[in-house]
């Protein structure tokens, strides 16, 4: 139905485990839409059970994703299950048995426990990243066969002999509870230990990139800038810390020396540039939407139908760490652009001009569907999602 005019407007959630459990619950899973068209009032509203009596629980929201028609839940006992359908399936229906399930991870402390995160799936759904209740964090393929797992090590720190002599050290106990971040070309998966380690790591094939010790232990989700190049994690001492994951793409001045043109109303037109104007390329540059490669082009065709005074030179302004109440960590460069060389003479036919990615080469995604954990009645979690039918 893919939503039938209604958006944002599916919550799915399961039983949640109390607190002092250390067996497995009976479960159940539930669904609530507004119906098609919905006008208010509250005639047509229900709460729908999709799976009753079933012999798992989820400590997290599950993740939804192929426009709504994917469901995907982190269970008691170290398990996943998911639902992968279609339009028009009938067969991978929520209230159904799950397409696929993961029981082969081992056991969490206690026995029962589930992953305390909410999976994440990449941009077509082809895999999928979750922290397990055992000290690895997973990726697996969209049939939930484990693809790789990494073992989280924790802070190291010294063991004390009885005589009160230091002599060994050893990893402290830690676990993945926040939710990963994918990059937006689905190559790099972040994660973050408990303990206070943030991960980057291949999404592919679960290799390690870099690892940075933060202050402190972390048990809530990171987010991502509205740009994608920064994430910020909150430590459970208070402190926030921007880890810049990707570098901005270089701004490009229209004119030498970042000048500004003395005829921003000029028609200009450059080919591969959706630009009319000095002022619409001009802004193009400062947002980063003109390459390196292109841009000593762009100076030099904009140079007298713009107004630029002097001659057209390389210009490119790289990106600067922004100082706030926020500690700002080193920058692990995975992959910058170098600088082209101008050329040797001036082009004299216009050739084809390509616009700079939108998205940075590394970059965390910015999910188009947030999830939202909380809990409603007795221990149940929640979840939003859009256009998803049962």
């Amino acid at each position: 139905m893919d939503g039938e005019n209604n958006y944002n407007d599916i919550l799915i959630w399961s039983f949640a485990p109390k607190p002092t459990d250390t067996t497995v619950g009976v479960g159940s899973t539930f669904a609530f839409q507004f119906p098609p068209f919905y006008q208010g009032g509250s005639a047509g509203l229900a709460v729908r059970t999709l799976n009753h009596k079933i012999a798992w629980q989820s400590s997290s929201a599950p993740a939804i994703a192929k426009s709504g028609y994917g469901l995907y839940f982190s269970v008691t006992r170290n398990q996943f299950r998911s639902w992968v359908g279609e339009r028009g399936d009938t067969v991978n229906r929520f209230h159904r048995g799950p397409s696929f399930q993961q029981t082969g991870l081992g056991r969490g402390d206690p026995a029962s426990q589930a992953p305390f995160n909410t999976p994440v799936l990449n941009s077509d759904a082809s895999m999928m990243f979750a922290g397990l209740a055992t000290r690895y964090m997973a990726g697996f393929y969209g049939n939930l066969d484990v693809a790789w797992k990494i073992p989280l090590v924790g802070k190291k720190r010294r063991l004390a002999a009885r005589d009160g002599i230091f002599r060994q050290e050893e990893g402290t106990r830690s676990l993945v509870k926040a939710e990963a971040v994918v990059s937006s070309d689905d190559d790099i998966v972040y994660f973050v230990e408990s303990d206070g380690i943030m991960h980057a790591a291949s999404a592919v094939y679960g290799t390690k990139i870099w690892e940075e010790v933060l202050g402190a232990p972390v048990v809530s989700e990171f987010s991502v800038a509205p740009n994608g190049y920064t994430l910020y994690i909150g430590d459970t001492d208070g402190n926030v810390t921007a880890w810049t994951v990707a570098t901005p793409p270089p701004k490009c001045f229209l004119c030498e020396n970042g000048t500004f043109p003395s005829l921003p109303e000029a028609k200009i037109n450059l080919p591969g540039l959706n630009a009319d104007s000095c002022l619409e390329v001009m802004t193009m540059g400062a947002e980063g939407k003109i390459s390196e490669a292109n841009c000593i082009t762009v100076q030099l065709m904009a140079r007298n139908p713009c107004g630029c005074v002097g001659v057209a030179t390389f210009q490119t302004e790289k990106p600067v760490n922004v100082t706030g109440n926020v500690t700002v960590s080193p920058t692990t460069s995975i992959q910058t652009a170098s600088p082209v060389p101008p050329p040797s003479a001036t082009p004299t036919t216009a050739v084809p001009i390509t616009e700079a990615p939108t998205n940075p080469t590394v970059a965390p995604a910015s999910r188009a569907v947030k999830l939202v954990s909380t809990s409603i009645c007795s221990f149940a979690t929640l979840a939003f999602v859009v256009l998803c039918t049962f």
